[in-house]
């Protein structure tokens, strides 16, 4: 028999007559163990009790949540499911450590305070449209996979340091899903997802949590990307190995300059946004007939020029990384990593006015952002994977050499910082959200990384740093005024 009060509280099943027949059909369409299915039933009756607390019918209770809001997901798999992909994610998880990791975040505003219960039910019911982010990772003899699990996921308020790395474990998620005050935070290993894939799964999220808060949205956006896909194609047997040709001068590992600043002993999770108006960005990059990611590139130069060492010796040239989507090269719908990266490099003294700065961007972003140079990349990649020698050798030996290779050779000799522009994001909240960032988590070597991510007329600028001044910032600022920009700090 129901326990007629539960924490002094009058029982749910008084308030809403239908919830016993409603948490009944929950637990008979979850086959986990009794301690799963009793923790996601539980989510369910914390939810009908916030719904008690705002007065809310029976009827719009009910209809808010439909008559299978978990989509029979929560089932022991008869089957394993692996997701195994021989390109750039089969790289992530095996130059990542457990203290250095790239992380990916995305954190959305709400006008009010976000409502735990009803987080962590929009978790339960958004996972199953994203099978892929219900994984852990597996070290396998050759190589780290990812494999399928079915088990709830926690939401937990916001870690003390936002963008740290994610603790790997035996069927622990690669991502998660964090809260505080009036933002909703979703935290991805980049050996899971890249930002693209990150963002697709935050909105999914955050349409279905301000569905149970009653908001009445319009259709969402449809994306080329199958994000229920439980099996996702390799790039080679679709398109092959394309031809590996001679790369650029500034896609060969030479020595870097690196912005001042000392880095914190722990990977850092220093954040900070700009905001500035979407209409103004576009109008001045048209005016100075450029793309925005040429724009926004030549004013990071000149920050970078702010913010180098003065007092050490300085050689090397200055290197921005953009990564590249290669769904406009290479049609995919794969929810996996699926980017590349260009860079456009310039001695020091080339580091002179926005005006010159310029055409000499937008010239190496036009000569390497093409199918001939993402292909021969992409090529030199598959390549070196699928050699005998690669391919079977122990996972835990490419793990160190690939670690050795990243943090020691890679990153600190080819990049001085990173910009990704993510583009507009749909605006399908009808107004409900205040503002959606992205943020990539900096590493050691690479002290500062700049996303855009742009939705309606807001275009928000996320920086990530791993040291504790604030110079970057301050010139960034200033070059956006300098350009005609009107930005301001905001939250990130």
């Amino acid at each position: 028999m129901m326990d007629r009060c539960v924490s002094g509280r009058v029982a749910i099943e008084e308030i809403y007559p239908g919830a016993p027949a409603f948490l009944q059909a929950l637990r008979e369409d979850i086959d986990l163990s009794q301690q799963e299915t009793d923790l996601l039933v539980g989510d369910f009756r914390s939810l009908l009790y916030a719904y008690a607390d705002e007065g809310l019918s029976e009827q719009t209770v009910f209809a808010r949540l439909g008559s299978q809001p978990l989509k029979g997901f929560y089932r022991q798999l008869t089957q394993p499911e692996r997701y195994h992909n021989l390109f750039t994610d089969a790289i992530f998880p095996l130059s990542e450590t457990a203290f250095n990791q790239n992380v990916w975040r995305s954190t959305v505003r709400l006008p009010e305070r976000v409502q735990p219960a009803l987080l962590q039910a929009a978790l339960d019911m958004v996972l199953p449209d994203f099978p892929y982010f219900s994984t852990y990772l597996r070290h396998g003899f050759f190589w780290f996979d990812l494999y399928g699990m079915r088990r709830r996921l926690p939401v937990s308020p916001l870690r003390s340091r936002p963008g740290a790395p994610i603790r790997p474990g035996r069927y622990k998620p690669l991502f998660l899903v964090e809260y505080e005050a009036d933002g909703i935070i979703v935290e991805g290993r980049h050996a899971l997802v890249d930002g693209t894939g990150c963002v697709l799964f935050t909105r999914a999220l955050t349409r279905t949590y301000l569905h149970l808060t009653g908001r009445d949205l319009p259709h969402p956006v449809r994306d080329h990307i199958n994000c229920a896909a439980r099996a996702f194609p390799n790039f080679q047997d679709l398109y092959g190995i394309p031809e590996h040709q001679t790369l650029p001068s500034s896609l060969i590992p030479s020595r870097a300059l690196h912005l001042a600043g000392r880095p914190k002993l722990l990977q850092a999770a220093g954040y900070s946004a700009i905001s500035l108006s979407a209409r103004e960005l576009t109008a001045l990059a048209h005016e100075k007939g450029v793309t925005v990611t040429a724009l926004l590139s030549a004013i990071l130069f000149l920050c970078i020029r702010d913010c180098l060492p003065k007092k050490k010796r300085l050689s090397g040239r200055a290197k921005l990384a953009i990564p590249v989507n290669l769904h406009k090269f290479y049609p995919l719908d794969t929810l996996r990593n699926y980017s590349m990266f260009i860079n456009i490099e310039l001695e020091p003294e080339e580091l002179t006015t926005l005006e010159d700065l310029l055409p000499k961007v937008s010239d190496q972003l036009a000569r390497q952002n093409n199918p001939q140079v993402v292909g021969s990349m992409i090529g030199g990649i598959l390549q070196q994977i699928q050699s005998p020698v690669t391919r079977y050798a122990p996972a835990f030996l490419k793990w160190l050499v690939m670690c050795f290779a990243r943090l020691v050779l890679w990153e600190p000799w080819i990049m001085t910082s990173i910009f990704s522009n993510l583009g507009v994001i749909p605006d399908e909240f009808a107004g409900d959200i205040r503002s959606f960032g992205v943020a990539a988590s900096a590493v050691k070597s690479i002290r500062r990384k700049v996303v855009l991510a742009t939705t309606g007329d807001r275009a928000l600028l996320t920086l990530t740093k791993t040291t504790d001044d604030t110079a970057f910032e301050e010139a960034f600022l200033r070059r956006l005024h300098e350009a005609g920009l009107h930005g301001e700090l905001t939250e990130p």
